[in-house]
């Protein structure tokens, strides 16, 4: 499922283009400060199903003659434009599938705060079918208020939910004895919400959108909530598109499932991003997504050069450890401890290519430098004649120490020493030495930081 809006001047929005792909997720969820323009998005994207949405939702003299709004959803693409007799947007063209998109707004908009009425006129029904006992056991929908809410007793408070179908509808209750019932509606805000987002996430081939989806939800409810709607929306094959401010949602998303909103002097932008990226600009928390451990501050600054011209990649951080063993228990201590506040699937180790040979290091989260070490490469370089400088003196360079000596000569920053060469030249002379190796390198790195 594909959906695109482009539209202009309407409300303090002077231009938003917007393409999100659901086709292969269930789940998309936009983020952004408040007054950015999500809810006039989720507005716009109602209207295509009622045209009234603006008129009854908005502030008055939003529109002006140029305002307009252009949909494509699946394909099929409709255009809204101003009339001035209506003083609205408005269009002839209709969406062929009505069906197709089921919007939520906020409080107190919501069709889910607007349902309570229609309760009221089936409960003379409800009553009768429940002396009747023609309902049925809601297990499905107990089993997810079972474990987004630690129900684990038995019996729990909705051990005895039921649902019945009353016009076409289904309507919950707990059954209470003597037959006495709780109805839906008299449930928490929070447990009905979660009813209402069940019963619309069953609904086959549907895009749902929701304005705001932590509202009433608890942050644990928050944590686990869109794991158990997954499987739910893979067997409907419907998707769900929704706004909040909840960064306890936001981490339980996948990568490119996240989309930052940024309304720069009324030119609103919508982009994918990562979950540390949103953590930092919206709420000042650094995090990162990605963590590199290296083994020296020397192969850190290498890798740093690989890739600081290359876009699109998450944030990611590389911290050296000191030593290979060090490095390793790291890793295997992170799987544990989460020091880095991320998995192990987002945590990589890098060691020097002259530890590749070992039998304990052939395992997935290791990769190697594609030479010994940096040090190690510059100075077969420096020996063969392949660098511009000569060390002077570096015949009485002892083997134990020597390349790590021609390295702090030729590049490094020691006091009292003058470097023959900067950092980077160093680096571009190793890069040149074996291109198609170290690109290959990087493309393994590139690929971990854009997954």
């Amino acid at each position: 499922m594909n959906i695109a809006l482009s539209f202009c001047n309407i409300q303090h929005v002077k231009s938003m283009d917007v393409e999100i792909d659901l086709s292969n997720s269930e789940i998309a969820c936009i983020v952004g400060r408040n007054g950015c323009g999500k809810t006039t998005l989720i507005r716009a994207l109602k209207n295509v199903i009622d045209a009234t949405t603006f008129s009854e939702t908005a502030a008055p003299n939003i529109f002006k003659v140029s305002s307009q709004i252009k949909y494509a959803i699946n394909g099929e693409e409709i255009t809204y434009t101003y009339n001035s007799k209506l003083k609205a947007l408005d269009s002839k063209q209709t969406l062929n599938n009505r069906n197709l998109l089921t919007v939520e707004l906020p409080i107190p908009n919501g069709e889910r705060f607007k349902y309570f009425q229609t309760l009221g006129a089936v409960d003379e029904s409800l009553r009768a079918s429940i002396v009747e006992q023609s309902y049925q056991s809601a297990d499905e929908l107990i089993e997810l208020y079972s474990r987004l809410y630690h129900l684990f007793e038995s019996p729990h408070r909705f051990s005895d939910l039921k649902t019945i179908k009353l016009k076409g509808r289904d309507y919950y209750f707990i059954l209470q004895p003597n037959d006495f019932y709780i109805r839906q509606d008299y449930f928490s805000s929070g447990e009905y919400f979660v009813l209402e987002l069940y019963r619309l996430a069953c609904m086959s081939n549907r895009l749902i959108v929701v304005d705001e989806l932590d509202i009433s939800l608890d942050a644990a409810a928050q944590v686990k909530l869109l794991c158990l709607l997954r499987p739910i929306l893979k067997r409907s094959k419907s998707k769900i598109l929704f706004t909040t401010h909840s960064l306890a949602l936001m981490k339980t998303l996948k990568p490119k499932e996240l989309y930052f909103m940024e309304n720069h002097s009324g030119n609103v932008t919508i982009e994918q991003r990562s979950y540390s990226f949103v953590k930092a600009s919206l709420f000042g928390f650094k995090g990162w997504d990605r963590v590199i451990l290296v083994e020296d501050k020397m192969a850190k600054k290498f890798i740093d050069w690989l890739l600081k011209d290359l876009s699109n990649l998450c944030l990611y951080n590389i911290i050296y450890i000191g030593g290979h063993q060090n490095v390793f228990d790291l890793y295997r201590r992170n799987g544990h401890e989460n020091y880095f506040d991320v998995s192990n699937d987002s945590v990589i180790c890098c060691l020097d290519g002259d530890q590749s040979a070992k039998d304990k290091y052939q395992r997935d989260g290791i990769m190697f430098l594609p030479f010994d070490s940096v040090e190690q490469k510059l100075a077969e370089l420096h020996d063969a004649g392949k660098l511009p400088n000569k060390v002077p003196n570096h015949e009485r360079f002892t083997s134990r120490d020597r390349s790590k000596k021609i390295t702090d000569q030729l590049i490094g920053k020691r006091k009292g020493y003058k470097s023959m060469m900067s950092i980077d030249e160093g680096f571009q002379h190793i890069f040149d030495a074996d291109v198609s190796v170290i690109d290959k390198f990087r493309k393994e790195l590139v690929d971990f930081l854009r997954d």
